[in-house]
Order: structure tokens, then sequence, then C-alpha cells
């Protein structure tokens, strides 16, 4: 296949041809295109793009590369890590291999995925890049924008909903150096759905956070996975300059080594990227009310009060 028959694949499955989403899936898939069968990898590796850091762009490009590859007739098998949860999915290695007739896809109506979710959010048109059978909602304050992304997978590729350490041990092998692990938990909703969920924060530039909300419901037939990115905007990191001035007046954090305030959620020992820190605890949500990460775990609380 010629360079400019791949481009022309690359511009069909993204809907047009802006260079910010078609060069960096178009490289991705040609380096795809030159592995060897059944050579292991990810995404994520392939990408050498300066925007790879930026979970929001790296699910776009996800979504390309996948679809262009079954286009031209090349399956990315990631069905070694099937029962597992070992990151985001463009960190989850995959094996190339030629597209087999087997392949499983996740194709529930989209008129089943029932989930009520705040009013705040306004629903949006879905672009052609997005996963089948989506629906898509946005909303915005002062201080928080939220992209949410609704859309039915296979129950077998949900994490598990009964052993959040696995979870845990997946996002921290997964993390790239501007990402930290802020909360996974589990539980049943109000209506008895399982539910499972995690939050990841990745560094935003010039400045901010971005808070990526991966949440699997429980449907019986299907699964439902909603992927939300909670940026700050406006006047960034005053909720952690607020917290970290009343601890060192208090003394709880000394300067300048700040001993303490950098600490991930689960593991002590665990040092990589860009760890929590005390600001990020629930108990300061109430606060700062529109922070991004105030607003996922409120998202999250009315989905699983109303579900």
């Amino acid at each position: 296949m010629s360079d400019e028959e791949l481009k022309k694949i690359i511009e069909e499955t993204v809907g047009n041809n802006d260079p910010y989403w078609n060069e960096p899936a178009f490289n991705v898939v040609k380096k795809i295109i030159d592995l060897p069968e059944n050579a292991e990898t990810s995404i994520y590796k392939l990408c050498d793009n300066n925007n790879k850091s930026n979970s929001k762009f790296m699910f776009k490009i996800y979504d390309t590369v996948i679809k262009a590859c079954k286009k031209i007739n090349i399956t990315l098998d990631y069905s070694k890590y099937s029962k597992q949860f070992v990151g985001l999915p463009f960190n989850i290695p995959f094996i190339k291999k030629s597209l087999s007739n087997d392949v499983k896809k996740a194709t529930s109506d989209s008129s089943k995925m029932l989930i009520n979710i705040p009013k705040d959010f306004h629903k949006m048109k879905s672009m052609p890049k997005d996963p089948a059978n989506s629906v898509v909602y946005g909303m915005q304050t002062q201080s928080s924008r939220c992209l949410l992304i609704m859309y039915p997978i296979n129950s077998q590729s949900a994490m598990p909903y009964e052993n959040i350490s696995v979870i845990v041990d997946g996002i921290h092998r997964a993390l790239a150096d501007t990402q930290g692990l802020i909360e996974v938990d589990a539980g049943i909703t109000k209506n008895n759905k399982k539910y499972v969920y995690s939050i990841v924060k990745s560094k935003l530039e010039p400045s901010g956070m971005q808070y990526v909300l991966t949440m699997h419901i429980d449907m019986n037939e299907n699964t439902i996975n909603i992927q939300a990115f909670f940026d700050e905007i406006g006047t960034t990191g005053l909720r952690d300059a607020t917290i970290l001035n009343k601890m060192v007046s208090d003394g709880e954090i000394v300067l300048p080594n700040m001993d303490g305030w950098f600490k991930d959620p689960y593991d002590e020992n665990y040092k990589k990227g860009l760890l929590m820190n005390l600001s990020e605890q629930s108990k300061y949500d109430v606060m700062f009310p529109q922070h991004p990460l105030s607003e996922t775990r409120s998202f999250i609380k009315y989905v699983v009060e109303n579900n």
C-alpha cells in the first residue's frame, strides 16, 4: 500500500484532512503495517507526537487507528489482556494479526444506554471518529470544562468489579510521566447495577490539569463505558495553592522539600509520574465545587444515586 492510499484511508476515517489528527494517526498505522506478524506493542508506544501525554488526544488517535487498521485487514489483538485492566486503551499492548472472521464486536443499540446523567450536561453531535453507537455530552463552568463520551462495550472488556488492586496495578504500569492516579473504586448503584471507575490526571499545556474518568456500568447484556474528560480552565492551580499555603501555615508541610505533599493514594512506594497531591483529597471538594476533580466526583455520585 502506498503512502497516498493510506493517507486517503486515514482521511476517510477521521472525516476530514486536519493534520492535527491525520498525521499522527497515519504515522502510527504506517508503523503497524511495518511490524512483523505477531509483534506486540501499544498505540502509545508507536505514537511520537508531542500531544501524546494528552489523554483526550490519545483516545481519538486510538479510535482512528483501530478503525483504519480494520479497513486494511489488520487486527490489533488485545485478547491477551481481555480479563485484566492494564491501563487506558491506548496503553494496552496488542498483538498484530491478520483480520479473522471471528472477531467479536460490541454492537448493542445505543438506545439501550439508559443512563441518567446530571442535567447540566447537554447533548452534542457525535463525530465520525467517535466509537460506534456513542453518545456525546458537554458541560462547562467557570473553572472546568467536560467532554463525555458514552458507548457500549463487550462485558469481557470491562474492568474487574471485585478486584481494585488489579486495576491499580494496571494503571501504575501504564501511567506516563505527566500522569497520576487519583482514585479507583467500585460498588452497586441505587438500581443494583455493578459499577467500577478510575480517575487519572494528566498535565495540560501550558497549565492546568485534566481529570479522566473511566467508568464501567454492568448492564447484563453489555457494559456501558463512560469516558469523561474534565479540564481545568480559567485560573488554574487555585485549589493546590490554597490548600498548600494552609498546610504550610499550620506546619503540616515544610518548604522547600514539601515532604508528604505528593503521594500515590494506594502505594506510598510508587514514585513515578505526576503523583496525587493532598489538595486532591475528596474532603476539599466542598471548598472548590467547580474544580474539575470536584466535578468528576460529583458526576460519579450522581450516576450511582440515579441509576
